[in-house]
This record gives C-alpha cells, structure tokens and sequence, in this order.
C-alpha cells in the first residue's frame, strides 16, 4: 500500500503544493509523512481529495480510519551502567544475564562489605542492592 509520500510524489507535487489544493498545513503533512502524527478526519478527507484517491488507499490512513495509533519510531535510551551489589552469587548471575541481554554494562560486587570510594569510582548510573545493605547516600538510585 503506497505511503503519502509516494502518492504525493506520483501526483509530482511539493508538500507545499499538496498543502496548497488541500488547505492541510505543510507542517502537518510533514508530520504524517514522518509518522509523527495521526492525521484527524478532515485532513484524511482533504488530502485524499487533493490526490484524487480514496483514504483507504494511502498507508498512513489506515490506523487513524481504524482508531489506532500510529506507531512511535524506535528511539533507543543510552545505556546506564548498572552495579549490582549483593551477598548471593545466584541473584548476581541472574542480574547480570538480564541486564546484559538488554545491553546495559554491568559491574557486578559479590561481598556486601565494598568501599563507597570504590563504588564511587565505577561512577554506576544505578546501584541494585540487597535492602539490608546501607550505603550513604551519594545522590545514586537505590532498588531493592
């Protein structure tokens, strides 16, 4: 199903002059197109009759004329560095399998007794820790 980019553009017009025969604003097109914004009802109908083609034909059309949202484009998070701390190798393991399937850096400490210097110095983005455990707080994160 084509897209309205590529109907626009076998229609060999600008999104200026698509803008200009449908009263649909240049920006808002440009939304649609980039998959920013789900196009309301009249902008569907107006564009389509700029086309000269019925909504059900241009791919953008399809999930505001079914009631859902378009999907947002992928944006990855950057990666945080993760320490786990913790007096039980199992948990250890089993962190360090999530977290690393997911991309995260992981540092991990087995013995609760470790240095907040040293913690310091790996400068973690987020510290996952036994509730036991006290640390003085340094501004990081806790989960427990």
């Amino acid at each position: 199903m084509p897209t309205l980019a590529a109907r626009r553009a076998a229609a060999r017009l600008s999104q200026t002059e698509l803008a200009a025969r449908s009263r649909v604003s240049v920006s808002t097109i440009t939304r649609i197109e980039h998959g920013g914004t789900r196009p309301c009802p009249r902008a569907i109908a107006q564009l389509s009759a700029a086309l000269g083609t019925l909504p059900e034909a241009i791919e953008e059309f399809q999930p505001a004329m079914l009631g859902t949202r378009l999907p947002r484009p992928a944006v990855r998070p950057v990666l945080k560095h993760v320490l786990v701390l913790d007096g039980g190798h199992v948990l250890l393991d089993v962190f360090r399998d999530i977290l690393e399937g997911e991309g995260f850096p992981v540092s991990i400490q087995p013995s609760l007794d470790c240095d907040v210097d040293a913690i310091a110095r790996l400068a973690p983005d987020l510290i996952v820790l036994d509730c036991l455990y006290q640390v003085e707080d340094r501004g990081w994160p806790f989960l427990c």
